[in-house]
């Protein structure tokens, strides 16, 4: 029976696979950067934010820098040397087995790293964090990743840093102060918000909690925080460690304070709270 026309795989996503090619492509340019310039810092990232990242990357071209993000697992290759270096001929006899077991010792302490001090560098490769590598002063690189620290809306299953409650009544928007557009309130409604149209104005029916003070947030609070202009989210790039290649020395770098968003985010609270919390009147 011929094969029919119709029975064809097709793909719903033009999203490329991260396959061998992506990865060498990855380690490439890292070690490119470790060879062009002269300092690289380990960073982590909390509330990563894709473009506050962009706009940082931007704003660093220009000053002799470069940022370098992936998997760590592929950072860490790109510290370690590649293994393509010489190898003695095989057909070499030695007579002695002594000889072999101090040239395997040799060979392995010697690819250990790409440069000097990046295996200790890379032991801070570890979760949500990326590699920074620059010309610029000490000083400056903290002044940089301090000024790149901005509020923005949670996300799901993030901590929530302040409570956050409605009263009863119409409801308006957080900027203007104008009622909420009508066309809110089936989202608002689906959200767990008990609300109702009065006369065309979304109108909240009884005083309810949105969120406490630590609450991990669940996909309907956060879009109720959103929608009221909370942000109880900080994006900021901690460093965590420096390296140098002239003297091939790292050294762990305290540059940001410790980031109490993410240590609220892991406690563990009394257990997931309902949606919503509301008081009858």
């Amino acid at each position: 029976m011929p094969k029919s026309k119709r029975d064809r795989v097709v793909s719903l996503t033009q999203a490329r696979k991260k396959d061998r090619a992506w990865k060498e492509g990855v380690v490439a340019q890292t070690r490119a950067a470790v060879d062009s310039f002269s300092t690289a810092y380990v960073f982590r990232a909390r509330n990563l934010r894709n473009d506050k990242l962009k706009a940082l990357r931007e704003s660093v071209r220009s000053r002799r820098s470069r940022f370098c993000m992936g998997a760590t697992r592929v950072l860490r290759v790109a510290l370690a040397k590649s293994g393509d270096g010489e190898e003695e001929d095989e057909e070499e006899e030695k007579d002695d087995d002594e000889e072999e077991e101090e040239e395997k010792d040799e060979k392995e302490e010697n690819e250990e790293e790409y440069r000097r001090g990046l295996a200790a560098l890379s032991e801070h490769l570890k979760g949500d964090v990326g590699l920074f590598f620059t010309d610029l002063p000490h000083s400056e690189v903290l002044e940089l990743f301090s000024s790149a620290e901005a509020d923005d809306f949670a996300r799901a299953g993030s901590r929530a840093r302040e409570a956050f409650e409605l009263p009863a009544g119409p409801l308006t928007h957080p900027e203007t102060g104008l009622p909420l557009a009508h066309t809110l309130e089936p989202s608002l409604r689906a959200a767990g918000l008990p609300t109702k149209l009065d006369r065309g104005v979304v109108t909240l029916l009884t005083d309810t909690v949105v969120c406490r003070k630590g609450d991990k947030l669940t996909p309907g609070q956060a879009q109720l925080l959103r929608t009221f202009g909370q942000r109880q989210a900080r994006f900021s790039l901690e460093l965590l460690a420096r390296w140098e290649k002239k003297s091939g020395e790292v050294e762990e770098v305290g540059g940001g304070d410790g980031g109490s968003e993410e240590d609220e985010s892991e406690e563990e609270g009394e257990g997931p709270p309902p949606l919503l919390s509301v008081s009858m009147r």
